[in-house]
């Protein structure tokens, strides 16, 4: 299906939802993918749809084959939905490619057409002055954008075809301007350009410094990982068989090319396993389809052959692609941010592919035919050509020294550049010996960290103990010091309350003594009184008056008496409180005493735990510090392991450089036409140069 399910992956119109649960999947393998035809969503869709909104400018530059249109019209379709106008220009149908003037006024006509504005382009191409790639940016900024209120995207498909432009430049640094001016005039920003072709950027432009590339967010159209195939398992399942063995059959001879995969799976929903087991049908499959049908007849497989074959294509260039593509079937390790715009060039036609940082063969379909054999091939249909031209003419003794030359030069550049491999994967080798070691010691001062980490977690752990346990010492002398100053001004009152109270029993038992003295007396009185009165013949009632008074004395010299002893008594419980409370008060400060005692013994612990602690991390400390210099010391040795292989790698550059040369001017044969010329003077020394050249048959056959 066109549009696969997911956030934004459903187009917003009536019954797509429905019509894409109901309908069966298809596959197709080529062209555009119509309704009910499976769309797999990949980062590259995420990524170009969140660029163009944020209105940054974009280009997609990926093999053939691998999804560029659809990712357009996708896009296309999500942004249309969201108010974004955009339009889309294909340059394979712009007018002639040699007429600067007739190529951009079909830009401009089909700009006009595909935005169905009013404007009269042949007024305008009357009234404008400059360049045309000056008329273009005034057209743009005087013209379209007053008429397109919405933010506008301009997709230019095809741009591999700016190639055979002479002024292809200009065109560039048109669309670096518009980059540009938009710090200067907001209207630049409601206008975004999406560049989509098969060409690397250092081949489109050959000024590297003003390319609108540098500002271009770059969108890499990657093939399908095994994860995004798990979306083939709905079209697979009316094969039968085990639809997960038949994905990972596919992947493993796809490597997820897009339209290898679908053109698999697309026979196979047509003819079905047929028998076979799910590895054995894929292989089948992809021998039939790719490899027995060989270079000339698929057209993925042609348009990479058409890259390197024929006459136009023997530069010394694409003779340095094809002996790096052959380094790589040979199990070369090519690192992508060590690469340089060769290897680009290489992912561009589609035979490598970038996985995990580093160059591969793209899939087993294309090692298969682009293998050895034919980059070999390819190689030696180069130096055939140039043997090619000597046969048949007078080649001077000049022209057959600079062809022995040549050859003598790719031999010494062949073993310069297996000394640069040689020292390269010395210094490799010594590089990840040192960063083995580096590891090694990275982790030791990990674990060392980590050591020292818990060590100061204890410590602080230890301290903070430490601190609660001065602190309840502390608050446990406090209370022991006011319990036992309590204490004793309990005891001081109670002593004072005691002596108080024995000075007030002594007083009583004094005024009881003191009563009954006087009350004898009173007694002793009354008695005499009696006597006397009866001696005087006192009446009877006068005499009794006189006893109950005697009696009355005696009773109350009995009551204060009785009252002295209870005071007596109660003196003497006060005595007997009083000792209590200084007992008690002897024996509250007794234990305060052995509180403080057992807080000052914790505290003293808890000091020669600290210490003990402190001790340990200073050590552990130390060892860190060791640790460290270790690591330093291992890292300086990386460094200079790094510094080593830099050197071998400009070595290895040196070498390449050397090997370019020698193939430029392998590949520049066409020059020895002139040094035949100068030469035609001397045809005296034909038969010696005569004699020279079959030699040189002799020696290489073509």
């Amino acid at each position: 299906m066109t549009t696969p399910p997911g956030d934004e992956s459903v187009l917003h119109r009536p019954g797509a939802e429905e019509s894409a649960a109901l309908a069966p999947v298809r596959f197709k393998g080529r062209g555009m993918l119509l309704e009910q035809e499976l769309y797999i969503e990949r980062q590259a869709d995420r990524e170009l749809l969140g660029a163009l909104r944020s209105r940054q400018h974009c280009h997609v530059l990926a093999p053939r084959q691998v999804g560029k249109s659809n990712l357009r019209v996708r896009a296309t379709a999500l942004l249309r939905s969201a108010g974004v106008r955009c339009v889309s220009l294909d340059l394979t149908g712009i007018a002639s490619r040699s007429d600067e003037e007739a190529w951009y006024s079909s830009l401009i006509r089909r700009l006009t057409s595909a935005l169905a504005l009013p404007i009269d382009v042949d007024a305008f191409r009357t009234r404008a002055q400059g360049r045309p790639s000056e008329r273009m940016i005034e057209f743009l900024h005087g013209e379209v954008l007053p008429r397109v209120s919405e933010p506008l995207v301009i997709f230019i498909d095809e741009i591999d075809l700016t190639l055979d432009l002479p002024f292809r430049d200009d065109f560039f640094r048109a669309l670096l301007f518009m980059q540009d001016a938009r710090a200067d005039d907001a209207a630049w920003q409601r206008l975004t350009f999406c560049l989509l072709g098969v060409a690397s950027p250092i081949d489109l432009v050959s000024d590297l410094v003003a390319t609108p590339f540098n500002k271009s967010q770059p969108i890499e159209l990657r093939d399908f990982t095994r994860e995004e195939l798990r979306r083939l398992r709905d079209g697979l399942l009316s094969i039968g068989g085990d639809t997960d063995a038949l994905i990972d059959a596919i992947f493993a001879w796809t490597g997820g090319h897009p339209a290898f995969t679908q053109q698999i799976c697309e026979r196979l929903v047509l003819q079905g396993l047929d028998g076979r087991t799910e590895v054995e049908r894929v292989a089948d499959l992809a021998d039939e389809m790719y490899l027995r049908r060989g270079r000339g007849v698929d057209p993925i497989l042609a348009d990479i052959d058409r890259r390197f074959s024929g006459a136009d294509r023997e530069t010394p260039q694409s003779s340095r692609l094809l002996k790096s593509y052959k380094d790589l079937l040979q199990g070369a390790q090519i690192r992508t941010d060590e690469a340089n715009h060769l290897h680009f060039g290489l992912l561009i036609a589609g035979l490598v592919a970038e996985r995990d940082g580093f160059f591969t063969p793209r899939n087993k379909i294309i090692a298969t035919v682009f293998d050895e054999a034919w980059a070999d091939e390819q190689l030696e249909q180069r130096v055939r050509s140039v043997i090619g031209w000597a046969q048949g003419r007078e080649v001077t003794t000049e022209e057959l020294k600079f062809l022995l030359a040549g050859r003598e030069a790719a031999k010494k550049q062949e073993e310069e550049r297996i000394q640069a491999e040689l020292a390269r994967e010395r210094a490799l080798s010594d590089v990840r010996q040192t960063r083995a070691r580096y590891r090694w010691l990275q982790a030791l001062v990990f674990v060392v960290v980590a050591f020292l980490s818990v060590l100061v977690l204890l410590f602080r752990e230890e301290a903070a103990d430490h601190e609660k346990v001065r602190q309840e010492a502390q608050r446990l002398r406090e209370e022991a010091a006011a319990a036992q100053k309590q204490a004793k001004e309990e005891a001081r009152k109670a002593r004072e309350d005691a002596a108080q109270r024995r000075s007030e029993a002594e007083r009583a038992q004094r005024e009881a003594g003191d009563a009954a003295a006087k009350a004898k007396e009173a007694a002793e009185e009354a008695k005499t009184a009696l006597a006397k009165a009866k001696a005087a013949g006192l009446s009877a009632a006068d005499a009794k008056q006189k006893q109950r008074d005697a009696e009355l004395l005696a009773s109350v010299a009995s009551f204060l008496e009785a009252n002295a002893s209870a005071k007596r008594q109660e003196a003497e419980r006060a005595t007997a409180e009083a000792d209590l409370a200084r007992l008690k008060a002897d024996q509250a400060a007794a234990e305060a005493i052995e509180r403080a005692t057992r807080a000052e013994n914790a505290r003293k612990l808890a000091d020669e735990i600290a210490a003990n602690a402190k001790r340990d991390a200073e050590a552990a400390l130390a060892a860190a510090k060791r640790s460290a210099d270790e690591a330093a010391e291992a890292k300086r040795q990386a460094q200079l392991a790094q510094q080593e292989a830099a050197q071998a790698k400009l070595d290895k550059e040196a070498a390449e450089k050397a090997r370019d040369k020698a193939l430029d001017e392998v590949g520049a044969m066409s020059s020895a036409k002139q040094l035949k010329a100068e030469a035609d003077g001397a045809r005296a020394e034909a038969a010696e140069a005569r004699r020279a050249l079959e030699s040189c048959r002799r020696q290489c056959p073509p």
